[in-house]
């Protein structure tokens, strides 16, 4: 996807605002204030306006700090602004989102104030954690096509299933030698995979771990296709609270990698154009 005239550099949070544009073409502006990992200062990440970099202010601050969106028309009567907090799929609050609509009085403020809030959390779907919203996008020189019918099976699996946290699909692609994420809710396509994905490729043991925050479940599976072959490994990730019974969240993860089974002809199919 090309960048916007004004972008700013090319991570994560800004292909997650460049497509949240693309969906909303109401929209005037767009920007992520988040503090950057290793940094002590909350900016701008990410925008259509430039502006990268530059330090957010006390009403952006205030948006992160109190949980509470701000929603105002600008002193010329034409923009109407929100800002709310921006969270990751967890809820942790990450920094501050700011999104502003061409207004004429008389419009239905409270109408985009939801659309303002429907774009927040349709981003929140697509943010592992902060660290996230930095990886390079592209995360590989050469990445596998983001329009296979593995990524649409991923997002059709997380529309059906809204308290589901992630998907992620670990294949070889044909005629690589390697095994990389094909398809996720949280980018990184064409990563390697990991020594663990790599166990369940392999042996067809599933993985079940509790991440370190305690509020994530992960089960890895093998994936597998209508013919029971295996072509590669399908992770899930669930909210946890304490106390939950693991082979509960188990047993979920292969109701969800056995109904993507049915739809899965083949390997070469599923990294096929949708």
């Amino acid at each position: 996807m090309p960048m916007l005239p004004g972008s700013g550099p090319r991570i994560y949070a800004q292909h997650l605002l460049e497509r949240a544009l693309g969906t909303h073409p109401g929209v005037l502006l767009l920007g992520m204030h988040v503090t950057p990992p290793g940094k002590g200062r909350n900016e701008i990440i990410a925008s259509n306006f430039g502006r990268i970099g530059k330090p957010a202010d006390r009403d952006d601050l205030h948006v992160i700090v109190s949980g509470q969106a701000k929603l105002e028309i600008n002193k010329q009567g034409n923009r109407f602004e929100v800002e709310l907090p921006l969270e990751d799929m967890i809820g942790t609050t990450i920094g501050a989102l700011s999104v502003v609509f061409p207004y004429r009085p008389g419009e239905d403020r409270a109408a985009l104030g939801r659309q303002a809030f429907a774009i927040r959390d349709a981003l929140r779907r697509h943010i592992l954690t902060l660290k996230n919203l930095f990886d390079p996008y592209p995360f590989v020189a050469d990445p596998p096509p983001d329009d296979t019918l593995a990524q649409k099976l991923v997002d059709e699996t997380l529309d059906a299933h809204p308290h589901l946290l992630v998907i992620g699909m670990h294949v070889t692609p044909p005629g690589a030698t390697r095994n990389v994420i094909v398809a996720s809710n949280f980018g990184r396509i064409g990563k390697p995979a990991d020594g663990d994905d790599m166990s369940v490729v392999t042996s067809g043991k599933p993985k079940l771990e509790l991440n370190a925050d305690g509020k994530r479940y992960e089960v890895e599976l093998w994936l597998l296709d209508r013919a029971g072959k295996s072509v590669g490994a399908v992770s899930f990730v669930f909210p946890y609270r304490k106390g939950e019974n693991p082979q509960v969240l188990l047993r979920r993860a292969e109701h969800l990698r056995d109904a993507l089974r049915a739809r899965i002809p083949s390997r070469d199919a599923l990294l096929a154009k949708a």
